[in-house]
């Protein structure tokens, strides 16, 4: 009984993720934390309850709350942490085991819970240090209990050593959940990523473009650039060494505008040679000085070919701001005619949209 135990835990602690998320997904807010503390309320009385039937006595009743508490998921795994101390001696009075007058010791036995994972937590940040935490508690449970309840239990040696394994049958069953929620996590990062960043130079795409204009909170700066005569260098070099020189420009673009606007400054390619730089706030002029320079900058720069041939690039760029009477899309489709208006002058150029 002390694997079957275990591995009954196992798959209650696997189901109340599962609820747990459930409610998550379909965005029930703060209603989905008493909810699914309530179905762990349920549960952790089960496992109380069946310990306590078969085993003779109490065991495991921590493991669904460390587990959650260690995987990351901070604010329910402390809610399951402080509600468990409570559950376990609410359930022992019940079952007449332990006297009134202990009752408040459940605080004490909180703050040793607490105080073990936390620590724990913060000296390892690892699947080691919940390991140690659980087996440390499962031997420490017994004691805790007799200690605050003058609850006394009778282990033998063979008892204790099948409870040893119960307990790696637990961390197996862990461990194996953990590592598929990491290679989860891991799998739709990557999607997401994928989704929003650019396959060729890495930079923010046109979809993340959108989204970052819907969430902007001030009126922006947006800079329209196009990698001038670029047909050329792929009619000449061939594609493979276009592609390179994307990602060039791509680089000196995006290290060169993170050095001067910092967070603030986002970089995008739209697709083929076209660029775009969002800043979050108001700088015209500056930017019209900074792109500039930039261009200077880029031709005493060239590309290198695999074949050791310098190209020389340059770009053309628009700029306009967005403001209250002037929206965000407005301020694109200006930039975008700035930057046809740079094209027109021989390109190589840099052209407000109050210039138009």
């Amino acid at each position: 009984m002390t694997i079957v135990l275990p591995t009954i835990i196992a798959s209650i602690f696997l189901g109340k993720l599962a609820f747990h998320d459930f409610l998550l997904k379909y965005e029930l807010g703060w209603v989905a934390y008493p909810v699914s503390a309530a179905v762990y309320l349920i549960q952790e009385y089960f496992i109380l309850k069946f310990s306590l039937s078969t085993l003779g006595y109490v065991y495991f009743q921590y493991m669904i709350a460390m587990t959650v508490f260690f995987m990351g998921r901070k604010y329910f795994g402390t809610t399951l942490l402080a509600l468990t101390p409570l559950t376990i001696v609410i359930f022992l009075y019940a079952e007449q085991l332990i006297k009134f007058n202990v009752i408040a010791n459940f605080v004490l036995e909180t703050f040793i819970l607490f105080i073990l994972c936390y620590v724990t937590k913060a000296l390892t940040r690892s699947y080691l240090g919940f390991a140690l935490t659980f087996i440390t508690l499962t031997l420490l449970a017994p004691v805790i209990e007799w200690s605050l309840y003058g609850l006394e239990t009778e282990i033998d040696f063979s008892t204790l050593a099948w409870l040893g394994l119960g307990t790696f049958t637990l961390l197996l069953f862990d461990n194996l959940y953990h590592q598929y929620m990491r290679s989860q996590e891991n799998k739709y990062a990557q999607i997401e990523y994928s989704s929003t960043h650019d396959g060729l130079t890495d930079l923010l795409n046109y979809t993340a473009f959108h989204e970052h204009l819907e969430q902007q909170k001030h009126f922006p700066t947006i800079c329209a650039l196009d990698l001038d005569h670029f047909k050329q260098i792929n009619d000449t070099y061939g594609h493979l060494e276009g592609n390179e020189a994307l990602r060039y420009f791509a680089n000196f673009l995006r290290e060169n505008c993170r050095r001067y606007f910092g967070q603030s400054c986002k970089v995008y390619r739209f697709g083929g040679e076209e660029f775009c730089v969002l800043i979050e706030e108001e700088v015209l002029q500056t930017c019209w000085e900074f792109f500039n320079e930039l261009e200077t900058k880029l031709q005493q720069t060239p590309f290198i070919t695999e074949d050791k041939q310098a190209i020389k690039l340059s770009f053309s760029c628009g700029i306009a701001h967005a403001t209250a009477t002037h929206a965000v899309q407005e301020a694109l489709h200006q930039a975008d005619m700035a930057l046809y208006n740079a094209k027109k002058q021989g390109r190589g150029r840099i052209c407000l949209a109050t210039a138009l």
